[in-house]
């Protein structure tokens, strides 16, 4: 009769995968995503940088994997594999690194102005509209619209007057009649 591991199995996507030293699913170590202006990537570019981020997690994930659990076991039958496994591992980082760079680069560059956070506290019940005054990137003031507040441009304002019956004159046409 075979031994029994204490080890448990997680069962992922049809196959059993032992979670050897907690390795399999954690954050690389080093490793940090790509942030966005609007928390999700929006543009091609900042789509790329997701990519980007993605590819050098999972590179990473796959060196410390490499490292820890197989690296000693392949340089026990070959060295030479060993050696070549890692060199490639290593490449795959340092372009990843490289390109996740560079495609962030980009991404900041496309939106200079628009990378400022501003933050207004609301209710979590919070719904409606709200008009801030933003001035060199910072909030400025802002206030809370009651239902019965309107905006709009002067000519704007005067069309509704004009609807609900008022005569709008300037005051030279006034004093003309």
């Amino acid at each position: 009769m075979l031994p029994v591991k204490s080890e448990q199995p997680k069962h992922v996507d049809g196959s059993l995968l032992r979670d050897k030293q907690h390795m399999l699913y954690r954050e690389p170590v080093g490793f940090k995503a790509t942030a966005f202006p609007n928390g999700e990537p929006e543009t091609p570019l900042q789509h790329l940088a997701q990519t980007t981020s993605h590819v050098n997690r999972y590179i990473r994930q796959l060196d410390e994997l490499y490292a820890t659990l197989l690296a000693d076991k392949i340089r026990a039958v070959d060295v030479q594999i060993a050696g070549r496994f890692q060199g490639l591992l290593n490449e795959l980082l340092l372009l990843s690194i490289a390109n996740k760079n560079r495609a962030e680069s980009l991404m900041n560059a496309e939106l200079p102005g628009c990378m400022s956070d501003i933050s207004l506290t609301v209710s979590s019940q919070f719904t409606g509209k709200v008009v801030v005054h933003i001035e060199d990137g910072k909030l400025k003031s802002h206030y809370t619209m009651q239902p019965t507040d309107h905006i709009a441009t002067l000519g704007g304002f005067i069309e509704m007057a004009e609807r609900a019956g008022w005569m709008i004159t300037s005051p030279e046409e006034s004093e003309n009649e």
